[in-house]
């Protein structure tokens, strides 16, 4: 869970934060902003204690659920809709622009070994 957060979630919501939603300043925004903060003091409150419990794996997945249902369902299409072809356009160069190379995941996965 950490590693993924290190290595794939963190940037992807920093890539959101920094290119999609700076586009719009409304309440979709704001609370994709506020789901994503939560998120992230889940992991941290996972990660800092070191005792891992049941529960709140179970909180993050539910939030994480909860927040790709919501992008999906009401912020992407809202998102499209606002905004013009041209900026859209922009946005999807941008964003092939930094996905060129592809994920690299160099996780040591025990159970393959």
């Amino acid at each position: 869970m950490q590693y993924f957060w290190n290595n794939h979630l963190q940037q992807h919501f920093k890539e959101e934060e920094t290119l999609l939603f700076t586009a719009l300043q409304d309440n979709l925004v704001t609370q994709a902003i506020s789901e994503h903060e939560q998120i992230k003091k889940l992991v941290e409150a996972i990660t800092s204690t070191g005792s891992f419990q049941p529960d709140q794996f179970r909180s993050l997945a539910d939030a994480l659920d909860k927040h790709i249902r919501f992008e999906e369902r009401i912020l992407f299409p809202y998102i499209e809709e606002t905004l013009s072809a041209e900026k859209l356009t922009q946005l999807g160069e941008r964003l092939q622009q930094i996905h060129q190379t592809g994920e690299m995941d160099n996780y040591p996965d025990e159970f393959w070994i």
